[in-house]
């Protein structure tokens, strides 16, 4: 268990620094709409954010409208 509970943090710890260096390099570059769904998307943690991201889901997120979201899906 211990070292089940090990790997656990170890993955854990490495997705953290992902996500970290992710932010640091890309959020000058993301608007605050695209911002608040990469966040959303990285909740899930390192099992990942099942199903994809469609247009409406990105609208819903942000309130952006379906055209909006499909651009910035896009990008």
């Amino acid at each position: 268990m211990v070292l089940e509970a090990q790997k656990d943090a170890e993955s854990l710890n490495s997705f953290i620094l992902k996500k970290t260096r992710f932010f640091d390099h890309h959020h000058k570059q993301l608007d605050e709409h695209q911002l608040k769904v990469i966040h959303r998307m990285l909740e899930e943690g390192p099992k990942g954010f099942e199903g994809g991201m469609s247009a409406k889901e990105y609208s819903n997120i942000t309130g952006v409208s379906k055209a909006t979201a499909t651009r910035h899906l896009q990008r």
